[in-house]
C-alpha cells in the first residue's frame, strides 16, 4: 500500500530525539518493513511533496521580545494558539499536493492541538484517514504551557473534527478511548484502534565495550545501579525518585543512581540532588543519542517511571522491558494494562514512602526481581513492538 505520513507539528522534526520523534521514525520504519511504500510529510522539516521544487518556508507571524513580556501568559499563548491555526491552514496546499502526486491509499496522520488539515483535506479527497491520537490535547495543553485555554470552544470544534471525520482513530491507551467517547458522544467502538507504544526489536543492541565505558566514565562498577532514562518532564516526577534514593543510601551505601537524558525539570532535580548532599552518588548524564539508549539501560538493575500522565504510553517502559530490567512504575490504568503487579514489575502510588518501599523489596529480593524482569522481557519482546501496530492499523484499513 502506499501510505502518506503526515505530522502538522510545525516543531517536531524526523529527527527529533523526544518521544515524539521516535514514535514518527519508528511507525514509519515499520510500515516500510511490512513491505509499504510511505511519504513523510513532516511539518516540522517543512517536507514538500513529491517533485516539488524546493521547501516554502512556513512564516509563524507573532508578537516577540517585548510582547511577551508584557501580555498576561494567556493572551499570549491565545496568540500562539491563533498562530498554530493560521499555520494549519497554510499547510493545506501541501497536503493535496502530496495526494494528488502521491495518490495514496491511506493517510496516516500524527495528531497535534488545533490543527485538523490533514484530516480536512483526506475528506474532501475522500482517502482513507487514521489519525494517531497521543493525548487529551485540550487537558494537556493548558497544563503544560500553564495558561487558561481561551479558545475552548474552537478548540473542542477542531477536536471533535479530527474524530469525527477520520475512518479509524489509533490510540496508545484504553483510557484515551474511554475519555474521547465520553467527551465526543456517538463515537463508536469500532472505529478506535489501541496501538501502544512499542519497541523494534532490530534496534535492541547493547555494546558491552560501550557499557564497560561507561561503567567507567560514571564509576558505577560493581554498583546496584537505580536508573531512569527520560525527558525530565515535571509529571514525571523525578523527584520523588531522588528523594528515595536519598533515605536508602544511608542503608544501602553500595548503591548510585543514574538520570539518563535532561528537560524542563532538569535543573530543578539537579538543586535536590545538590540540596540533599548526594551528588556523588547521582550520574546525570544529559541528552543521550536514542540509538545508544540501550547501552544505558543495561547497567541499570532497576528502572524506574515514578510516575506519568493517566493517558500516556511511555516507550521507556518497554525499552526497559526489552532487556530484561526489572520495573518500578506507577499504579494508575494504562500501567496496570502493561504490566502485572508482582509478577512481570511492581507498580507502586507516585510518593516518597511507597517508592523506598518498592526499591528496598527489589534490592533485597534478587530472585523475585530477575524473574520479574525475565518474564516481562518476553512479553515485551512477543506484544509490543511497532509491527504489531502496522498490522491492525493496515488491516483496519
Amino acid at each position: 500500500m502506499r501510505i502518506l505520513y503526515y505530522s502538522p507539528h510545525p516543531q517536531i522534526t524526523f529527527d527529533d530525539q523526544s518521544g515524539a520523534g521516535t514514535h514518527i521514525r519508528e511507525m514509519i520504519k515499520a510500515f516500510e518493513q511490512a513491505g509499504h511504500e510511505v511519504y513523510p510529510l513532516i511539518m516540522g522539516n517543512r517536507v514538500t511533496p513529491p517533485n516539488s521544487k524546493g521547501n516554502e518556508e512556513v512564516k509563524i507571524a507573532g508578537f516577540k521580545g517585548i510582547g511577551k513580556k508584557i501580555l498576561p501568559r494567556s493572551i499570549w499563548e491565545t496568540i500562539k494558539d491563533i498562530n498554530l491555526i493560521r499555520t494549519d491552514q497554510s499547510f493545506e496546499d501541501k497536503i493535496v499536493q502530496a495526494i494528488d502526486e502521491f495518490k495514496p491509499d491511506f493517510i496516516y496522520e500524527r495528531a497535534n492541538f488545533l490543527q485538523i488539515s490533514g484530516v480536512k483535506k483526506a475528506r474532501e479527497r475522500n482517502v482513507p484517514h487514521v489519525l494517531e491520537m497521543n493525548g487529551p490535547y485540550l487537558v494537556e495543553e493548558p497544563i503544560r504551557r500553564n495558561y487558561k485555554l481561551l479558545l475552548q470552544r474552537a478548540a473542542w470544534k477542531r477536536e471533535n473534527a479530527q474524530l469525527n471525520w477520520s475512518t479509524k482513530i489509533a490510540v496508545v491507551s484504553q483510557g484515551l478511548i474511554e475519555y474521547f467517547q465520553a467527551r465526543h458522544k456517538g463515537l463508536p467502538a469500532e472505529k478506535f484502534l489501541f496501538t501502544p507504544n512499542g519497541i523494534n526489536p532490530e534496534d535492541i543492541k547493547v555494546d558491552s565495550t560501550k557499557v564497560e565505558q561507561l561503567k567507567l566514565k560514571y564509576s558505577l562498577q560493581d554498583k546496584f545501579v537505580i536508573g531512569f532514562t527520560g525527558s525530565f518532564a515535571h509529571y514525571q516526577r523525578v523527584d520523588i525518585l531522588v528523594q528515595a534514593f536519598a533515605e536508602l543510601k544511608q542503608e544501602y551505601p553500595n548503591i548510585k543512581l543514574l538520570l539518563v537524558g535532561s528537560g524542563a525539570s532538569m535543573d530543578t532535580i539537579q538543586a535536590l540532588v545538590k540540596r540533599l548532599a548526594i551528588q556523588d552518588d547521582v550520574v546525570f548524564t544529559g541528552k543521550v543519542p536514542h540509538e545508544d539508549i540501550y547501552n544505558y539501560v543495561e547497567i541499570m538493575n532497576v528502572a524506574v517511571l515514578p510516575d506519568n500522565m493517566w493517558y500516556g504510553s511511555p516507550t521507556k517502559i518497554f525499552e526497559y522491558g526489552a532487556l530484561g530490567k526489572t520495573i518500578i512504575a506507577p499504579d494508575n490504568t494504562t500501567m496496570r494494562g502493561i504490566i502485572q503487579h508482582g509478577k512481570e514489575g511492581w507498580l507502586t502510588s507516585p510518593s516518597v514512602d511507597s517508592m523506598v518501599a518498592a526499591l528496598k523489596f527489589l534490592i533485597n529480593d534478587e530472585k523475585r526481581r530477575m524473574a520479574m524482569g525475565n518474564i516481562f522481557q518476553q512479553k515485551i519482546l512477543k506484544e509490543y513492538n511497532w509491527m504489531k501496530n502496522v498490522e491492525k492499523i493496515v488491516k483496519s484499513i
